[in-house]
């Protein structure tokens, strides 16, 4: 089975300070030199993956809107079943 890792998590990892080392003991199922890759394509690519990436960021901020909108509130159950026990 093979384990995909998002581009996202690389280049943020890295952007945090990791080192490629400790990007592939969290990431196993990357090598070192797709790390190292990945970074180099990052760096000569800085603009163009940066817009990717916040793309990205705007899609999932609306996908989870979406959900907050169409998603019961949880509360108001949690609440009425919190009072039938008290009964």
């Amino acid at each position: 089975m093979i384990v995909k890792v998002l581009l996202e998590l690389v280049i943020r990892a890295f952007q945090d300070g990791a080192a490629p080392e400790t990007i592939v003991q969290r990431y196993s199922t990357l090598s070192l030199s797709d790390v190292y890759i990945t970074i180099g394509d990052y760096l000569q690519h800085q603009q163009e993956i940066e817009s990717y990436l916040n793309e990205r960021e705007q899609l999932a901020a609306s996908v989870r809107q979406r959900c907050l909108e169409t998603q019961p509130d949880l509360s108001l159950i949690r609440s009425r079943l919190l009072a039938q026990q008290t009964l």
